[in-house]
């Protein structure tokens, strides 16, 4: 198990043996957050838009 911390966590020697599949799910997180809070400001400004 390895340690909160993000890409920190990859400085520290021994803490995450698939290293690769560390980075996908940094990776995957990373876009999942990105489209989510872009739908979701889209969302906001059209309902902004359709207000005004």
């Amino acid at each position: 198990m390895a340690p909160h911390g993000g890409l920190f966590v990859l400085l520290i020697p021994g803490a995450i043996s698939p290293v690769l599949m560390y980075l996908v799910a940094i990776a995957a997180g990373t876009a999942v957050t990105g489209f989510t809070y872009a739908f979701l400001k889209r969302r906001a400004d059209d309902k902004a838009l359709a207000t005004a």
